[in-house]
C-alpha cells in the first residue's frame, strides 16, 4: 500500500473514497499486525502530518507576502486548500492505528 500522503494528495481522486478503500484494507490487516508494525505505521503517519504542517505553514507565509502576484496568490490558496484536506484525511487514518494501539496496550 502506498503512503497516506501520496494516496490522499492525488487531485483526481476523491479523498473520501481513498479513505474508505484504505480503511477497509487497514481493518482487514489490523488484527494480524505485530506491535512494532503498528508503531511503524503510526510513525510514518506522524511524519506525513509533520510534512503537511510544514507545507501548510510555507503556503501561509507565502500568502502573507506583499510582493506576490494575483495568479500566484490564487495558486497558493488552491494548494493550501488541498494540503489542509490531505492533512484531515491523514489524521483520520492515523486515528485508526492510534485507537488500535491504545486498545491493545491498556
Amino acid at each position: 500500500m502506498e503512503s497516506a500522503l501520496k494516496a490522499y494528495s492525488k487531485s483526481w481522486q476523491d479523498p473520501k473514497d481513498v479513505y474508505k478503500e484504505r480503511r477497509w484494507h487497514i481493518l482487514i490487516r489490523l488484527p494480524t499486525l505485530a506491535g512494532w508494525e503498528l508503531e511503524a505505521h503510526i510513525k510514518d503517519l506522524n511524519e506525513d502530518v509533520k510534512i503537511l504542517n510544514d507545507k501548510i505553514r510555507g503556503c501561509e507565509e507565502a500568502l502573507k507576502r506583499k510582493d506576490i502576484k494575483m495568479i500566484e496568490k490564487e495558486r497558493l490558496k488552491t494548494e493550501l486548500g488541498q494540503l489542509k484536506t490531505t492533512l484531515k484525511w491523514v489524521k483520520k487514518e492515523r486515528k485508526i492505528y492510534v485507537f488500535e494501539k491504545t486498545r491493545r496496550f491498556q
